[in-house]
C-alpha cells in the first residue's frame, strides 16, 4: 500500500507538471500570435503606402521574410523566452552578408524575446537603406555593427557607416524610418545623421 501510494503521488506530481507546462506554452503562443499580428498589420500598412504597387508588394514580401527569420530565432524549448547574439544579427543580415561589407563584433548575449523581432526588422531596414543610399551603395564603403556588455538590463548595438557618400538628413520620414520607430518596451532605436555616415543605436532588453 505504501509503494502504491508513493507511485500514485509521483504520477500526480508528473501530471501537475505537465499541466503547468501546457498552460505556459499556451500563454506563450497567445503572446507571440498577438505580437505577430500587430507587426504584420503595421508592416502591411507602411509598405503599401508606396506609390508604386509592385515596389510596395516587393518591399512587403522582403519584410515578411525578415519577420520569418526573426520568429525562427525564438524556436522552442529553452529558447522560447529569448534569442541570442550574434545569431540574431547574422540571421537578420543573412541576405546581405555575402555581397556587402558588414562587420559584426561582440560577445554572445541573450536578448529578451520581445526585442528579437523589432531588432531583426530594424537591422533589415538599416541594411536595405544603406545599400540604396548609404555606405554600402559605393565601392569601399562598409558598415560596422557592434555590441558590448549588458548594462542596466540592456544590450546596446551600434550600426555605423564608413566610407560612404556625404549624409544629408532626409526631408521627410521614409518607410524605413517609420519601421525603425516601431519600438516596444524591449527595443528602442535612435538614428543620428552625421556627415561621415549614419549611426543607429539599438537598445535591446537583455533576457
Amino acid at each position: 500500500l505504501i509503494s502504491i501510494a508513493e507511485a500514485l503521488r509521483r504520477v500526480l506530481a508528473g501530471m501537475n507538471a505537465v499541466s503547468a507546462r501546457e498552460t505556459l506554452l499556451n500563454q506563450e503562443l497567445r503572446h507571440r500570435m498577438k505580437n505577430l499580428l500587430a507587426v504584420v498589420s503595421s508592416l502591411s500598412a507602411l509598405s503599401h503606402r508606396h506609390s508604386d504597387p509592385e515596389e510596395a508588394q516587393n518591399a512587403f514580401a522582403e519584410r515578411l521574410a525578415a519577420l520569418d527569420r526573426a520568429t525562427s530565432l525564438l524556436g522552442g524549448g529553452e529558447n522560447a523566452i529569448s534569442c541570442a547574439l550574434p545569431e540574431l544579427a547574422q540571421e537578420a543580415l543573412r541576405p546581405f552578408l555575402g555581397d556587402y561589407d558588414i562587420r559584426l563584433s561582440g560577445a554572445p548575449r541573450s536578448i529578451d524575446r520581445d526585442g528579437c523581432v523589432p531588432a531583426v526588422l530594424a537591422l533589415h531596414e538599416l541594411a536595405t537603406t544603406d545599400i540604396k543610399y548609404g555606405a554600402l551603395s559605393v565601392p569601399g564603403g562598409w558598415v560596422e555593427l557592434r555590441w558590448g556588455d549588458t548594462a542596466n538590463g540592456l544590450v546596446t548595438m551600434n550600426w555605423d557607416e564608413h566610407g560612404g557618400p556625404a549624409v544629408v538628413r532626409p526631408q521627410r520620414q521614409g518607410m524605413g524610418t517609420r519601421i525603425l520607430s516601431m519600438r516596444s518596451s524591449a527595443a528602442t532605436f535612435a538614428i543620428a545623421y552625421q556627415a561621415v555616415g549614419v549611426r543607429c543605436e539599438l537598445k535591446l532588453k537583455a533576457a
